[in-house]
C-alpha cells in the first residue's frame, strides 16, 4: 500500500459526521497547508550552506560580525 493510499484511508477514519464539506474542506487544506510550509522552511534552513542568515547592523564592528556560535 503506498504512503498516499494510507494516509487518504487514515483521514477518511477520522471524519465526523456533523461536519459538513466546508469544514472538511478547511481541515484538509489547512492541515495540509501547514505541512507543506513546514516542508519548504525545513527544506530552505538545511539545504543551503549557511542555515541562517541575519541582517547585521552596520554599527558593528567586522569582529563582533565574525562571531559565530
Amino acid at each position: 500500500m503506498s504512503i498516499e493510499g494510507l494516509l487518504g484511508t487514515v483521514s477518511r477514519s477520522i471524519w465526523r459526521y456533523d461536519q459538513d464539506y466546508s469544514d472538511r474542506l478547511h481541515t484538509t487544506v489547512t492541515s495540509n497547508l501547514l505541512v507543506a510550509m513546514a516542508g519548504v522552511t525545513g527544506w530552505k534552513t538545511w539545504s543551503g550552506s549557511s542555515p541562517i542568515e541575519c541582517a547585521i547592523p552596520a554599527m558593528f564592528s567586522d569582529s563582533v560580525a565574525a562571531v559565530s556560535i
